[in-house]
């Protein structure tokens, strides 16, 4: 059969390298097994690419990286697969599409923290999981992440700092599980915790996922102040705010947020303005989100 063959990796990081469709096809059969690391990573890439080259239907390729996810050792290669995957069910693919991979794959990491323990990729899986999925067995781990004190709370390997305990916290408010009670709320949980300590940025930061039109409203007023909250909050908080699966409550500001580039440009340092567009533009993937951009770029002058 043929096979795609990459000598030179800088071709594929570079994009220059896309694999014809025989090739891909060989490839999303035979990688996961191929045992060279660097010619299984330059494949791997080069795949990739052409799922951003829209010549790799992105269904093919993230069921291809959980198969490697599921036997990948190597704490760094098994992040890049993570991301990969990550774009490939919160960018590429319809909810209904993502749905039986996100299940698939939320399954398989919750097992690996488990059954796997102090293999160095326990930090990125929980990211990942508390970034891309709201199974109740993630939301359990949130839960333990905000309340463990003991270290056979966790998962063995799982060693979470402050800002990750607050994305722990983010996950459970973004899926609306924040208790009864103020006392069970994830971030009043996190402020008695941090008692003395100055969490005021972590706390802006999360608060940015709170599933509400009300909220998203009061942060994008915020956005537009140049001095309160200090500006790299601001630039922080872009991301927490597009938390996915909130795109229905952000997609009123994508226009806004075109329409005050100049703004942006005139009150914000040179690296705000690269955040702004990214987190406003790649954090929608629908037709009425492109339109509105491709509607933005046909009028601007």
């Amino acid at each position: 059969a043929p096979v795609a063959i990459i000598v030179n990796p800088q071709d594929v990081a570079y994009g220059q390298f896309v694999p014809d469709p025989i090739s891909s096809a060989w490839l999303l059969a035979n990688l996961p097994a191929h045992t060279d690391p660097l010619e299984r990573a330059c494949a791997t890439s080069a795949l990739y690419e052409a799922v951003r080259e829209a010549e790799l239907d992105p269904l093919q390729f993230a069921e291809m990286a959980i198969t490697m996810i599921a036997n990948e050792r190597d704490p760094n290669t098994h992040g890049w697969l993570l991301q990969r995957l990550s774009t490939c069910l919160n960018r590429y693919l319809s909810k209904e599409r993502a749905q039986p991979l996100r299940e698939r794959s939320t399954k398989l990491l919750l097992s690996q923290l488990q059954n796997e323990s102090n293999s160095g990729r326990e930090l990125g899986t929980f990211r990942f999981l508390a970034n891309s999925s709201t199974d109740q067995g993630v939301l359990d781990l949130c839960r333990k992440l905000i309340t463990s004190n003991r270290p056979g709370d966790l998962p063995a390997g799982l060693s979470p700092g402050r800002r990750d305990r607050f994305l722990a916290a983010a996950a459970l408010v973004a899926a609306g599980d924040i208790g009864t009670t103020p006392a069970e709320h994830p971030l009043n949980q996190l402020k008695e915790r941090f008692a003395g300590e100055d969490i005021q940025k972590e706390l802006f930061l999360a608060y940015a996922a709170t599933p509400t039109a009300e909220s998203k409203q009061s942060y994008w007023q915020r956005f537009l102040v140049k001095d309160d909250p200090p500006e790299q909050w601001t630039q922080d908080s872009l991301s927490w705010f597009h938390w996915s699966g909130q795109e229905g409550l952000t997609l009123p500001y994508l226009e806004l947020a075109l329409k005050q580039v100049d703004w942006v440009k005139a009150n914000r340092r040179i690296f705000f303005m690269p955040a702004w567009l990214n987190s406003f533009i790649n954090g929608h993937s629908s037709p009425e989100a492109l339109a509105i951009v491709d509607k933005f770029l046909a009028e601007a002058k």
